[in-house]
């Protein structure tokens, strides 16, 4: 036996798909939204790196001047091509969000790599931008790849700049007494290395009570991001929802005003070839439709009829 759908289930199924198609319009509506929120992310992120970098040029801060420099130009063209993509795009390409979220995390994790001990909170500035999108399954895969980056990032810095990214909260305490001479020969980390300190326990001392820390605190603000994002999309589909229910109403309200108001006489004089009376009549509802009834009709020749009635009793 082969079910056929009858016209009723098929109305239903044309009315649901309807109902999709517009909250899928909602959804996307607010994910255009959402780019032009993630480039301006970009974009303060990178004025806070040039802010960084002119304080760094003057001196205020310690980092080496070469790799400022080399953070500050990464970072520009960083922020140029997603900037880029969305104008061209005016901000309405499904991928674009992928994009643009790569680069704040690359951007973000080469100013935690260089800055190091300084910059804990940028870790969660990608995963806290996903969140405007509403997509629980970005969210969590933002989550992920940042903590990847991140690590990259770190483990990049480590081999290359090792001593950028030591911090004196960790030195392990070296016996009373000691003197550590600094050379000009070595640099920061060899000199501290070569003074004695044992470089397990630095190590140790960093992943403990520096890292793992860390990490920990980013996963909680990962999870309340993800929940964050999963009820904005509940929220919004809900709002949806809600918005053509009420659309839908208010064109049935619409239908029965101008029913109401077809049973009303409208037109004025009614009767032009009579002269020895005039009549004129309007109602306005306190609500979209009222109660009240009135109509006049000619009973004979002498006589006119008047009906005014209210029949929600208001």
């Amino acid at each position: 036996m082969i079910w056929k759908p009858n016209r009723e289930t098929r109305r239903r199924d044309h009315s649901s798909q309807r109902d999709e198609d517009e909250i899928r319009e909602v959804l996307h509506a607010s994910e255009v939204r959402a780019n032009g929120l993630t480039v301006m992310a970009l974009i303060l992120s990178v004025a806070i790196i040039a802010l960084v970098w002119v304080l760094n040029e003057i001196n205020i801060f310690t980092t080496p001047h070469s790799i400022m420099n080399r953070l500050f130009m990464i970072s520009l063209v960083a922020l140029a091509i997603p900037c880029a993509l969305y104008r061209i795009v005016k901000g309405d390409r499904p991928w674009l969000k992928y994009v643009m979220l790569l680069f704040l995390t690359f951007v973000c994790a080469l100013t935690n790599a260089v800055l190091s001990f300084n910059a804990i909170l940028v870790m969660a500035i990608p995963v806290v931008v996903s969140t405007r999108y509403y997509s629980k399954r970005l969210t969590q895969g933002m989550a992920v790849l940042t903590i990847v980056i991140f690590l990259l990032a770190t483990v990049w810095n480590v081999r290359h700049y090792g001593s950028v990214s030591m911090d004196f909260n960790y030195y392990p305490k070296p016996p009373t007494g000691t003197v550590i001479t600094f050379t000009d020969a070595l640099d920061f980390k060899d000199n501290i290395l070569a003074g004695g300190v044992d470089a397990g326990r630095w190590m140790y001392n960093s992943l403990v009570l520096g890292y793992i820390p860390r990490v920990l605190v980013y996963l909680i603000c990962a999870m309340v991001c993800v929940r964050v994002a999963s009820e904005g999309n509940h929220l919004v589909y809900e709002q949806a929802l809600v918005s053509k229910a009420s659309a839908s109403a208010r064109k049935e309200l619409d239908l029965a005003t101008a029913i109401q108001e077809g049973m009303l006489p409208g037109i004025f004089p009614p009767y032009p070839d009579r002269s020895e009376f005039d009549i004129y009549a309007t109602m306005h509802p306190a609500r979209e439709v009222g109660g009240d009834f009135y109509d006049f009709f000619l009973i004979d020749d002498d006589h006119l009829g008047l009906v005014i009635a209210d029949v929600s009793g208001k």
